[in-house]
């Protein structure tokens, strides 16, 4: 009960690999005209699948918490288990099958369903020029199997102007920078846009960010590996990447609390710096992950998060801290060794 099943059946993505580079970076990530995501909960119920329907439709069916669309509404199709009721003394049947857009759904799932459902079901149109760039350099690095190693060999590629370039970035290392900074963006700004992770606490709210990340990162597998095939090998784009990466605020990645307090009062946030980097270790590890379904990110992201929230479990010095504001608070009076 509560398996997540997503039907790719009604599923379709629009093909943005065609056209001029405004078609590919307009149509990237959109579904394609007709097609849905469907997610759906294998669900028990003493209700036959039409009459889950017709109760999901009445005012008590909100009250009963009965919600969403069964699959088969004709109860063409459903599994059936008789069960014995002391109560009635008598067998009663319960029925199971799937349901669709449930408003309620169990607390064990929501990070599942963060890796297997989109958030945004329709792509804004992007209108940072910058971003044009950024999918230009990654045409390049998919069409050639290379990465570019001058802005001219870029500008020759897409046939675009030497001032445009450096009207938006002084060099090749601040766009492939700035590449990689998006997917952090596009997952931050997903993860805040979701009402119902503000009720999530910290490490659930962080696991669900790395599988948003991941997920901006899956359409560009074969450019990922390349790119990070290549700049970890770089030591110098990496120590540029790693201080200009934790210099960002993004609220996923952020660390509250009275002992974050203090720190950030002397410019410090060793928590915000944990959170950020082992993001960074994910995205980097996903790349190479040659594992069917990417199982072995699934596991790393699992085993490590768990290790960085007890490594970083501040609890016990939060305590201190309070104690000791307490006591120089109560000096004066009960705590006083003079």
């Amino acid at each position: 009960i509560g398996e997540v099943w997503w039907d790719l059946s009604t599923v379709k993505w629009t093909w943005y690999e065609q056209g001029e580079q405004e078609f590919k970076t307009n149509h990237w990530g959109q579904l394609f005209p007709g097609a849905s995501i469907d997610v759906y909960e294998w669900t028990e119920s003493t209700l036959l699948p039409s009459e889950w329907n017709t109760r999901a439709a009445s005012q008590q069916g909100t009250t009963e918490r009965i919600t969403g669309t069964a699959l088969n509404g004709d109860d063409s199709q459903y599994t059936v288990i008789p069960r014995y009721n002391s109560r009635l003394d008598s067998f009663v049947n319960y029925y199971y099958y799937w349901v669709k857009k449930k408003a309620t759904i169990p607390s064990n799932l929501c990070l599942f369903l963060y890796k297997i459902r989109p958030m945004a079901k329709k792509k804004k149109k992007q209108a940072d020029p910058r971003f044009e760039l950024v999918a230009l350099y990654k045409n390049f690095v998919t069409a050639k199997g290379e990465l570019p190693q001058s802005i001219k060999a870029l500008m020759k590629f897409g046939k675009i102007e030497f001032k445009e370039f450096k009207s938006h970035f002084k060099n090749l290392k601040e766009l492939e920078t700035a590449l990689v900074l998006w997917y952090f963006k596009k997952a931050d700004d997903l993860l805040q846009s979701d009402k119902e992770a503000e009720s999530w606490n910290q490490k659930d709210r962080h696991t669900a960010f790395l599988y948003l990340l991941i997920e901006q990162a899956s359409n560009d597998d074969i450019f990922l590996n390349e790119f990070v095939e290549a700049k970890r090998a770089s030591p110098s784009f990496m120590k540029h990447f790693i201080m200009t990466l934790n210099a960002q605020h993004f609220e996923s990645l952020s660390s509250s609390g009275s002992t974050s307090e203090v720190f950030e009062k002397i410019g410090l946030n060793p928590k915000k710096s944990a959170l950020t980097n082992h993001a960074m270790s994910v995205l980097w590890f996903y790349a190479f992950d040659k594992t069917t379904d990417k199982q072995d990110t699934d596991a790393f992201i699992e085993k490590t998060s768990d290790l960085l929230f007890r490594l970083t479990d501040t609890s016990t010095l939060t305590s201190i801290f309070d104690l000791g504001k307490f006591m120089v608070t109560r000096k004066n009076t009960a705590f006083s060794w003079n």
